[in-house]
């Protein structure tokens, strides 16, 4: 019925502690980013005022548990459906100098949570006009107040906490945001260059692209004696191969042109909102229906496709897919205990998997190798053209990043290269680093995702 969550950028996921779904109105989040403070994100949505107390009591209580578990820094934040009204004479330690009008009881249970836990409220902190305070309108637009509150237990760590007027989205809140910096100014980020798969490769390559790869190939190999040397140089020319198809990676349009249009003529309206409100509800629901509409498409093509060309549907599934889900906790095997924090579930994953290949009754009987050699026969161009031929495409690339797609695309360019090192490999019985470097990723089958 409600629902609470967080938006947090990709290159912050990997320093998620631990997400914790407490009830439908709180959710917490842990974080630690290596060279700042740990902190705790709590984020919630209080009932009205005209709630029964039986439901305020409840929330407030299961959000006083949830303050007892937390990191040192704490930023407790969203829809209180309160009003503190003006600063009082005991609220000096919670309230700034900039709160106004009256406040009813939402409000005081509000300031009696901030003063239990050392909290202040920062939207009082910051001197704002009048019109940049509220954060909600009424549906006819004649009344507004201010809800929606930022609390922390380290204010000195808040820069500014404001109101984001125009935010085309059809919505009577007014987003609130806040300039927050935590210990040590953060040094800038090293760029990461996103893996990229093209979705469509066309098959065969243009002779441009593959004429130069076979003759650097040709070229090159004959003036290299050592394995490695030679593996990399092959890498190393489909990697460059594919980074000239890059281009034809095309970005996913999850809404549409027609969605595209309608939100830009929102914009414009949303200029004079007062005026426009019939308008904007309306082109809001519009805007739904062709994003709807548009995603029918899209999975409509996408199973068309892949009926016509497997005669099964599960890559096209796992094509329009669109979130991976987070494993929110994991019950260890021996403990009972469930884990939450991700640190404790890789741990439990990892004594799971050894606790598994240590067990004598997985280990089969050992089988004597004979005493003579068995000359191996060496490997034929025919049999790397069908080993390659036979890899399924769309199919996530490695390390490397190079698809199935650009080997098989490239094979009558690599087949003699590649067919050569195999035998020196089996001759020198000397393997590529490459080789030697594994990922390892957690699937759940036949089980829930806790157990």
């Amino acid at each position: 019925m409600y629902g609470v969550g967080f938006l947090v950028k990709k290159c912050y996921r990997e320093y998620i502690q631990e997400f914790i779904g407490v009830c439908d109105r709180i959710a917490q989040l842990n974080i630690h980013i290596p060279g700042f403070e740990p902190i705790t994100i709590i984020q919630i949505y209080a009932p009205t005022e005209v709630s029964s107390e039986e439901v305020k009591d409840l929330f407030y209580d299961q959000l006083e548990t949830t303050l007892e578990n937390t990191h040192k820094t704490i930023f407790l934040m969203g829809d209180f459906n309160s009003q503190i009204g003006e600063r009082q004479t005991n609220d000096k330690n919670v309230l700034g100098a900039f709160s106004t009008g009256k406040r009813n009881n939402n409000g005081q249970r509000l300031v009696d949570l901030a003063q239990a836990h050392h909290l202040k409220i920062m939207n009082s902190f910051f001197k704002k006009g009048k019109n940049k305070k509220w954060t909600w309108i009424s549906a006819n637009g004649e009344v507004r107040n201010e809800i929606d509150y930022i609390l922390t237990n380290k204010p000195q760590y808040v820069a500014d906490v404001d109101t984001i007027n125009k935010l085309n989205f059809n919505t009577n809140h007014r987003m609130l945001r806040s300039r927050i910096y935590i210990g040590k100014p953060k040094s800038k980020r090293k760029h990461i260059k996103p893996q990229t798969r093209p979705n469509v490769i066309p098959l065969p390559l243009p002779d441009e692209l593959l004429i130069p790869v076979k003759n650097n190939l040709s070229l090159k190999m004959s003036k290299i004696s050592d394995i490695q040397e030679k593996y990399d140089l092959l890498e190393e020319e489909l990697k460059n191969l594919s980074e000239k198809l890059r281009y034809l990676k095309t970005t996913k349009d999850k809404i549409g042109f027609e969605a595209k249009k309608l939100i830009e003529y929102r914009k414009l309206l949303l200029e004079n909102k007062k005026e426009n409100r019939k308008s904007i509800a309306s082109i809001s629901k519009q805007i739904t229906e062709e994003i709807r509409k548009h995603r029918n498409d899209i999975r409509r093509s996408k199973l068309q496709y892949h009926i016509e060309k497997t005669g099964g549907i599960k890559k096209a599934l796992k094509e329009l897919k669109e979130t991976t889900t987070w494993i929110p906790s994991m019950k260890s095997k021996t403990t009972r205990k469930k884990a939450t924090n991700r640190t404790q579930i890789t741990d439990v994953a990892t004594q799971f998997y050894r606790d598994l290949y240590d067990d004598p009754e997985n280990i089969g009987d050992k089988q004597e190798l004979p005493d003579d050699e068995e000359m191996v026969p060496p490997v034929l161009p025919s049999e790397v053209r069908k080993a390659i031929l036979s890899q399924k495409s769309f199919k996530a690339p490695g390390d490397d990043n190079i698809t199935n797609e650009i080997i098989k695309g490239s094979l009558d360019s690599i087949l003699n290269v590649t067919t050569n090192l195999f035998n020196e490999i089996l001759e020198k019985e000397t393997i590529p680093k490459q080789w030697l470097t594994s990922t390892m990723y957690y699937f759940t089958k036949k089980a829930t995702k806790t157990k």
